[in-house]
């Protein structure tokens, strides 16, 4: 009987050495991971103060900026138009041709260097495009304001509404 377990004892052992060697053999698994990047396109404009003239004594030139400052990951062109001329309460204008603007700011994006007129919404201007992108910190793009007065303008306050879109080229 003796025999019998020494040799049970034999196989049980034997078993448990092998045990080990199976249990550690190497097994591999597989992680994919993945990001998706959200396009970003933010505008944010400051400076209205600087193109809202209270007195002005024709004849004048009066200029004044405000800042578009645009933020992408993907090529971006900035737009603007008017929702009409610079208009009094009544019906009275101030002409087109006179109120203009430029744009400026960091080297990379292309700006308007001519005095360009504020169009309709049917066909808006581009103040500044970039085919890259920006930093984190965005681009500051100055537009220049420029309104040439005459003494043939009637006195009165005259109001337009500018809209400035940023959208991905």
């Amino acid at each position: 009987m003796r025999k019998k377990i020494a040799i049970i004892f034999g196989i049980v052992a034997l078993i448990l050495a092998v045990l080990p060697g199976v249990a550690s053999a190497a097994t591999t698994g597989t992680v994919a991971p993945s990001a998706t990047i959200e396009t970003v396109l933010d505008l944010v404009m400051s400076g209205e103060a600087n193109v809202q003239w209270a007195s002005i004594v024709p004849p004048s030139t009066e200029t004044g900026s405000v800042t578009a400052t645009c933020k992408a990951n993907v090529g971006w062109n900035l737009t603007v138009y008017k929702d009409d001329d610079l208009k009094n309460a009544g019906t009275d204008t101030l002409p087109t041709a006179n109120f203009t603007f430029q744009s400026s700011g960091a080297v990379g994006p292309t700006y308007v260097v001519t005095d360009t007129e504020f169009p309709l919404v049917a066909s808006p201007a581009t103040v500044a495009s970039d085919s890259s992108g920006t930093a984190d910190a965005g681009v500051a793009v100055s537009v220049d304001y420029q309104l040439v007065t005459h003494l043939t303008d009637l006195a009165d306050t005259y109001t337009a509404l500018h809209t400035y879109t940023i959208a991905a080229t």
